[in-house]
């Protein structure tokens, strides 16, 4: 089920475990009602919560995956659990205050495809203020990721980054994840001495 909502054949009843990381404010709600604070339960349905909370999530993820490469595990991030995120919940039984982020299999690849280098660093640091991106170091970059979606082990591709991120960008995705927020609880207005604005 889990495989089909993502469309990711294989990487879920294939991995020898799989997860499913959820951004998590029902804990404090709990809490929050346990200490008779329930009205301060509305201060977790901001965006910086669920900010915070989407961060201390992917935080965890990354030091699983870490920690399963450093043993020669293999991993695969499943993002697209958020194509339906109201059945993921509805399969988990995830009450309000909860946002599936993305899966996560770990076991012992068949094969695994060559590293791909990142951007360069000159194009992701900036140093005192944002700086825009190096189209000349972008156009080196791309010609080193065609070359290796061209050549890896798996699903070749005739690509390179830069068209892969204009592709990726061509219409709106998952577009009910507000919705879905909204369902779980999540309000998202400006506060100015407690008074909303919407």
């Amino acid at each position: 089920m889990i495989e089909d909502i993502a469309n990711c054949p294989g990487y879920v009843a294939n991995a020898s475990v799989f997860y499913i990381f959820v951004a998590d404010l029902n804990r404090h709600a709990q809490l929050l009602a346990h200490y008779d604070q329930t009205d301060k339960i509305e201060n977790l349905k901001t965006m910086e919560s669920l900010t915070v909370a989407i961060v201390d999530t992917t935080i965890a993820a990354q030091n699983m995956v870490n920690y399963a490469e450093a043993n020669d595990l293999g991993i695969c991030y499943i993002g697209g659990i958020r194509n339906d995120l109201f059945q993921i919940a509805d399969l988990l039984d995830l009450p309000s205050y909860t946002f599936p982020l993305f899966g996560l299999s770990i076991g012992y690849p068949k094969t695994k495809n060559q590293v791909k280098k990142r951007l360069p660093a000159e194009d992701v640091v900036s140093m005192d203020s944002y700086q825009a991106l190096d189209f000349d170091l972008l156009e080196s970059y791309n010609q080193q990721t065609a070359r290796y979606y061209a050549q890896r082990f798996s699903n070749q591709q005739q690509t390179d980054w830069s068209q892969k991120m204009v592709d990726y960008f061509h219409s709106p995705r998952r577009v009910d994840t507000l919705t879905f927020l909204k369902q779980q609880g999540f309000i998202f207005t400006e506060t100015s001495e407690n008074n909303p604005i919407e």
